[in-house]
């Protein structure tokens, strides 16, 4: 897509081909969206598998139209397939984040409020009201919650007949960087300090409750909180480090990345292993997480008693705190791992940042950043290690490669010459 840099340098590396085919990665064209592989000495008689990576860098802002495409052509040059439509990751936009209060009268009960606010939540009254407030599209609009508040006169006779109560709603708004974009920091910001927009945003709730046939209640004196400006995720320097690479045996192996700046906007980290490859965890021992560089550790949920998921022997999922702050710095992931007796042709390690804890591959729809990793093959020696400063114990870590991201490409192909 427009906006990438593909890269032919030392992170390209061929995974699967046939047996005895060469591959040679080179820049195709004038566009650095484009590069080209040229495989030699290819026959299609043990395998139908070409599975490759590459490096890429980033762009800022998703881009329209968001697909990669790969095409195969033969020796004379002719396309023999192509797929054009392969689906990019959305990439996490800044937001603007607020919270918008009503006072809301004449209801039954509490329960019954939160009821209402979860239905307003579900139906999407909330958003609608906010995106035509905004004049943005709903899809910009993300609704963290409603939430229904008692009144401070909680003990008043009123509330014993008719209580009094509020309504609660953290919200945010996806940016853009083009200035003159309506969901832009440029044109929302002012729109958010004009006098009227508590007015306005009631009446369009209103609004949104009525066309979407939900019980009308009264909400009155809006109050708007401060806005914030929230940094997407920003990680960089995917590393794969492993110990011995010795076929049918147990050794450690470790995933790392750098948070280039803070996030909150992280519920989890999936790491998901290739196929036949099994994680020998048992207790919580047997898993470190390690730091590098920076000064803080990672704030996984150790209040919650087990903070990682391993039901599925090839996919770990650690918990981060709720609300937690994970600052810059390195982070790493150390875990005992047993070697099949070969790799598997798709012999990619992922390593995922998920905004819930429900994430359970790179494709799910809250990872927000997958880092696709090649795979050691049986008695390949990790070729750098450097010591990596740990908060539980010293273990090693390959040197930091700067890219924003790495691409697999898993092509099958028809048998032949």
């Amino acid at each position: 897509p427009l906006g990438y840099t593909v890269k032919c340098d030392s992170m390209f590396k061929v995974i699967t081909v046939p047996e005895n085919a060469l591959a040679a990665c080179t820049v195709y064209g004038e566009s650095p969206s484009d590069v080209m592989v040229v495989m030699t000495s290819v026959r299609f008689s043990t395998t139908q598998d070409v599975v490759l990576s590459f490096s890429l860098d980033v762009p800022t802002e998703t881009p329209d139209p968001n697909v990669f495409q790969v095409t195969v052509k033969t020796a004379s040059n002719s396309t023999a397939d192509s797929n054009t439509q392969i689906p990019g990751m959305k990439i996490p936009p800044k937001r603007l984040q607020s919270k918008i209060r009503w006072m809301v009268q004449d209801f039954e009960s509490l329960s019954w409020l939160q009821a209402w606010a979860d239905a307003a939540l579900d139906s999407g009254a909330v958003a609608q009201g906010l995106s035509q407030t905004l004049a943005v599209s709903n899809t910009s609009v993300s609704v963290y919650s409603a939430v229904a508040i008692a009144s401070d006169n909680a003990h008043s006779r009123r509330l014993a007949s008719a209580p009094d109560g509020h309504l609660e709603v953290d919200f945010s708004i996806a940016l853009r960087l083009d200035p003159l974009e309506p969901d832009s920091y440029e044109q929302l910001y002012p729109k958010f300090m004009e006098n009227d927009f508590p007015t306005h945003m009631t009446s369009n709730m209103l609004a949104a409750v009525t066309d979407l046939g939900l019980f009308p209640i009264s909400l009155q004196d809006c109050v708007v909180a401060e806005l914030s400006l929230v940094l997407p995720p920003n990680a960089t320097e995917p590393s794969l480090y492993w110990a011995s690479s010795i076929a049918e045996t147990v050794t450690e192996v470790t995933l790392g990345l750098v948070f280039n700046n803070y996030t909150e906007d992280i519920q989890a980290i999936l790491l998901v292993l290739p196929p036949t490859f099994n994680h020998k965890l048992r207790t919580l021992a047997d898993f470190r997480v390690l730091r590098q560089g920076g000064l803080d550790d990672l704030p996984v949920a150790q209040e919650e008693g087990s903070w990682i998921d391993t039901r599925s022997s090839d996919m770990i999922r650690i918990h981060i705190a709720e609300s937690a702050r994970i600052n810059a710095g390195g982070y790493a992931f150390q875990l005992p791992v047993f070697i099949p007796y070969e790799v598997p042709p798709e012999n990619i390690w992922f390593l995922c940042l998920c905004t819930s804890r429900a994430c359970n591959s790179p494709t799910h729809s809250s990872v927000v950043t997958a880092f696709a990793l090649p795979g050691f093959n049986i008695g390949e020696r990790h070729p750098h290690t450097i010591v990596v400063s740990a908060t539980m114990k010293r273990s090693c870590f390959t040197d930091g490669i700067v890219v924003l991201g790495i691409v697999w490409l898993y092509l099958v192909t028809s048998a032949g010459g």
